[in-house]
């Protein structure tokens, strides 16, 4: 029991981590992409 809560813990903590990781990379990427295309609009 007390090996299959630790497994049911690490796992939900590693659940946590990667979406914290995807929300990092989803707010990076939603401020950078809006420069991005500003940049290209105003070389093109």
């Amino acid at each position: 029991m007390g090996g299959v809560g630790y497994g049911g813990f690490s796992f939900r903590g590693y659940i946590y981590r990667v979406a914290g990781q995807l929300w990092f990379i989803h707010v990076s990427l939603s401020r950078f992409v809006p420069a991005l295309v500003l940049r290209i609009g105003v070389i093109v």
